[in-house]
């Protein structure tokens, strides 16, 4: 009697995801997020993939081919003309000009967040679980664009649809992509330009190719 109970709480749980799920428009999830986040100039985010070894990887981004990115082990910055590689560690940065034909490289930030997402659209929505058997929903979102590597975003979302979790990218080269986690994500926040110039300390060697 017990486990018939037991498999009847858990049909009615299944059948009511279903349910919910089916009631959900991918359009309509995916044009929420659209219009609260707008047209995309800035890019805040903590991200993190544990099973590759990356952990809280701190990202801002702005258009114009801005970005910095701290991990643990290394600090880049790039103000759109010169990229700093900072390794605390050796108490070096080393110092480049920035390849601005490179912009179009499938992982570079300004592609990826500013000219990949403009041209995504949804193809289906599904409840799935996370790492932690949280329940999340995947939107998964087709890249219009055939002219770029990219060819599909996958997007994790919570149980209440507002919030991005993670974010997988398949290439046309990648077929199982790593899932990334975000721990935190804000979009279009205010950022000074001099957030990217890296301001080089006392007593670091600066080795400098320009």
């Amino acid at each position: 009697m017990k486990n018939k109970i037991i498999i009847t709480i858990c049909f009615m749980q299944i059948a009511t995801n279903f349910l919910f799920a089916s009631n959900i428009s991918k359009e309509k999830v995916f044009n929420d997020f659209i219009k609260k986040d707008g047209n995309i100039k800035t890019i805040n985010a903590v991200c993190s993939n544990p099973e590759a070894g990356f952990n809280d990887i701190n990202i801002i981004a702005k258009r114009g081919n801005k970005y910095r990115i701290k991990t643990n082990h290394i600090e880049i910055y790039c103000d759109g003309n010169a990229i700093w590689n900072y390794n605390p560690a050796k108490k070096s940065v080393l110092i480049s000009n920035f390849d601005a034909e490179n912009t179009q490289n499938i992982f570079s930030i300004d592609n990826l967040f500013f000219n990949v997402f403009p041209n995504l659209e949804p193809t289906k929505l599904q409840s799935v679980l996370s790492n932690k058997k949280n329940k999340q929903y995947r939107l998964d979102l087709y890249n219009k664009n055939r002219n770029t590597e990219i060819k599909e975003v996958y997007l994790y979302l919570d149980a209440n649809l507002t919030k991005i979790e993670g974010i997988e990218i398949i290439t046309n080269n990648i077929k199982i992509a790593p899932k990334w986690n975000i721990k935190k994500l804000e979009i279009n926040k205010s950022i000074a330009d001099d957030a990217f110039i890296f301001k080089v300390p006392q007593g670091v060697e600066e080795i400098d190719t320009r």
